[in-house]
């Protein structure tokens, strides 16, 4: 948990030692550095197995134009005709 928070959110150790001392856990910053230097490369791996893939393709199927005051919704079926 102190790994994923300190690599995750911007957090410094002692702001993770914090969140941790509410929980009753008491450790030290350096403790929570050398946990992240040790399973950090794990946790890294772990979810870039999970990553989702992003196509080279992209579509668009909506387009919303702001004019003033006014806004308009155009879809795919709108521009084609």
């Amino acid at each position: 948990m102190a790994v994923r928070w300190y690599c995750s959110l911007p957090l410094s150790a002692a702001q993770v030692v914090r969140l941790l001392a509410e929980r009753n856990i008491d450790i030290s910053a350096r403790t929570v550095l050398n946990w992240v230097q040790t399973f950090g490369p794990q946790l890294a791996a772990a979810l870039r197995t999970h990553r989702r893939r992003v196509g080279r393709q992209w579509t668009v199927d909506e387009v919303f134009c702001f004019r003033g005051y006014c806004q308009v919704r155009l879809t795919i079926s709108d521009i084609s005709q």
